[in-house]
C-alpha cells in the first residue's frame, strides 16, 4: 500500500468532501481547545465550537466557503462539540485533577529494532501526577474500529524504551465518528479511567512482533505478502494483487472438498 501509495497510482478521489483535509482541521481543532482549556479553563464542549472556524480555516478552508459543503461542516462542528462533552466527562471523572502535565503533537523517542528506526507522533499524551502517562489519539471514525489497533501500544513501547522510561498506563482512541472512546490499559490503570478491558499489555507484545517482522523484511528484502488480512476488503490497488492467484480453488467457487 505504502509503495503504491508513494508511486501515485492509487485512484484519485472523487469525493467532493476531503475526508483527508477534514482530518487536518480536526486534530488542529484539538491542539488549539486543548492549549486554551488548559491555560484559561472552560468547557472543552464550548471551545470546540469556538475553534472551529479557526482550525478548519487553516485545515481545510474550502469547507468553510464552500457552500455545497454546508452539510458537512455543520455535522463537523456537532461532532466536535460532542467530542468535546465526552472530554469534559473525562476530566471530571478524575483526569483533570489526575494530570500534570500535557504534550501535544509529540515526537516519541525513536525506536530501533534490528536496525530498523520506528518514528511516531502521539496526539495527546497526558502525565499524571504518578509519572505515569495516558496515550491519546484523535481519529475521525468510529472509535470501536480501533479497539485492536498496535498504533499506541506501539507508541507505549517507544516511550517505554526512550530517555524518560516513562510507563503508559492506558491507551486511548477518541472517536468523531461517534464521539466515543476505546482503548487498552495496564492493570495499574487509575480506576477513574474507563479504557474498556482490553489488556494493554497484550497489545504492546503484538506490537513487538509486528515491528519486528517489518525489521527483518527491511533488513533481508523479503516481503511476503499476507492474503488474509482484514485490509484486503479495503484496498484501492485489487487490480495489481496477486492474491486470487494464491486463492484456494474451493474459495473462488464456493465449493469446500470433502
Amino acid at each position: 500500500l505504502y509503495y503504491c501509495r508513494r508511486m501515485g497510482l492509487e485512484p484519485a478521489a472523487e469525493e467532493l468532501f476531503r475526508r483527508d483535509l477534514a482530518g487536518n482541521g480536526f486534530h488542529r481543532l484539538w491542539e488549539l481547545a486543548w492549549k486554551e482549556h488548559l491555560s484559561s479553563g472552560g468547557s472543552l464542549e464550548e471551545l470546540a465550537d469556538r475553534f472551529f472556524d479557526a482550525a478548519y480555516g487553516d485545515g481545510y478552508p474550502g469547507l468553510l466557503s464552500d457552500q455545497r459543503l454546508f452539510r458537512h461542516r455543520a455535522d463537523q462542528r456537532e461532532k466536535n462539540r460532542r467530542l468535546g462533552a465526552l472530554q469534559d466527562a473525562m476530566e471530571r471523572s478524575g483526569l483533570g485533577e489526575a494530570r500534570s502535565e500535557q504534550r501535544r503533537e509529540f515526537p516519541l523517542p525513536e525506536l530501533e529494532i534490528g536496525g530498523t528506526v520506528f518514528r511516531g507522533r502521539c496526539d495527546r499524551m497526558d502525565i499524571l501526577r504518578d509519572g505515569s502517562a495516558l496515550l491519546f489519539d484523535y481519529k475521525s471514525g468510529r472509535s470501536g474500529k480501533y479497539t485492536k489497533s498496535l498504533q499506541l501500544a506501539a507508541y507505549s513501547i517507544a516511550l517505554r524504551e526512550g530517555p524518560e522510561r516513562r510507563s503508559a498506563s492506558a491507551a486511548v482512541f477518541l472517536g468523531l465518528g461517534d464521539g466515543s472512546a476505546a482503548g487498552a490499559k495496564h492493570d495499574g490503570a487509575p480506576l477513574w479511567l474507563d479504557a474498556g478491558k482490553i489488556s494493554l499489555a497484550e497489545l504492546e507484545s503484538q506490537a513487538a512482533e509486528v515491528m519486528k517482522r517489518a525489521a527483518d523484511s527491511i533488513a533481508s528484502g523479503d516481503f511476503p505478502p499476507e492474503y488474509d488480512s482484514d485490509r484486503c476488503r479495503y484496498c484501492s490497488f485489487s487490480s495489481l494483487c496477486r492474491r486470487r492467484d494464491f486463492k484456494p480453488e474451493e474459495e473462488d467457487n464456493g465449493e469446500g472438498e470433502e
